[in-house]
């Protein structure tokens, strides 16, 4: 089955693969693990000056 998502943390919990596309290609595939704990492309890497947005895909609620 194939779902398209934009969040991030449901992602993580249900998918067995995650793709992601940028401008209809794709630029990365992988475990949710791989994808979230190690990803690849620039456009996947989420900038560590981000600790919300983090907090938010690895499934923890964030810090005030």
């Amino acid at each position: 089955m194939l779902c398209a998502a934009h969040e991030m943390g449901f992602g993580r919990k249900v998918a067995n693969r995650v793709i992601f596309m940028d401008q209809g290609q794709i630029v990365e595939e992988n475990t949710p693990a791989e994808f979230f704990d190690h990803p690849r492309h620039e456009r996947t890497k989420l900038p560590q000056t981000e600790p919300v947005l983090i907090s938010i895909v690895r499934g923890r609620p964030s810090e005030p």
